[in-house]
C-alpha cells in the first residue's frame, strides 16, 4: 500500500515538474504582461515589440536605475492599446509582470504636453511612464506617471 501511495505521489510530482518546465518555456512567461483593470487593458509585449505592434518599451527602460517608459497607440485602427489611458485617475493601479515578478504601481500624475516637447524624466526606477497621443487634442501627448506601490 505504501509503495502505491509513493508511486502515486511521485507521479504527481513528476507532472508538476513537467508543467512548470513547459510554463517557463511558454512565450507569455518570457514577455511583459501589462494589466490596468480600471480601463480593461490586458496585453503582452517584449523588448522587440514596436509601436507598429501597438506598444513599445523605450530602450532606456533597460538601463539600471531608469524608469520603465511605455509608448502606445490611441485613436482608431488595429493595435490600439492606450486608447483609454485618459480615463485613468490618480490612485488607480497598474500591474506589470515579467516572469515571476509582478510590480504594482499607483498613478500619481496625469500630464499633457505638446508633441515633440522635450520632457525631463528623472532617473528613478520606482516609476512607470505611459505615453500616448491625447484623444481630445492631436497636438498633445498624454503622460501617465505611476509609482511603485508599497505592499
Amino acid at each position: 500500500m505504501y509503495k502505491s501511495i509513493s508511486l502515486f505521489l511521485l507521479g504527481i510530482i513528476s507532472c508538476m515538474i513537467v508543467y512548470r518546465l513547459s510554463y517557463l518555456k511558454d512565450d507569455k512567461y518570457n514577455r511583459y504582461h501589462l494589466v490596468i483593470k480600471d480601463i480593461n487593458l490586458d496585453t503582452y509585449f517584449d523588448e522587440n515589440t514596436t509601436l507598429n505592434d501597438g506598444i513599445e518599451m523605450h530602450p532606456s527602460s533597460f538601463n539600471e536605475g531608469m524608469p520603465i517608459i511605455l509608448s502606445g497607440h490611441s485613436g482608431v485602427g488595429k493595435n490600439i492599446y492606450f486608447n483609454d489611458l485618459n480615463k485613468l485617475n490618480i490612485g488607480d493601479s497598474i500591474n506589470l509582470k515579467y516572469k515571476d515578478n509582478t510590480t504594482n504601481y499607483e498613478v500619481v500624475d496625469i500630464s499633457f504636453f505638446m508633441k515633440f516637447t522635450d520632457v525631463s524624466i528623472p532617473k528613478d526606477d520606482n516609476y512607470l511612464y505611459l505615453v500616448t497621443c491625447d484623444t481630445e487634442n492631436s497636438e498633445k501627448q498624454l503622460i501617465i506617471t505611476a509609482k511603485k506601490s508599497k505592499i
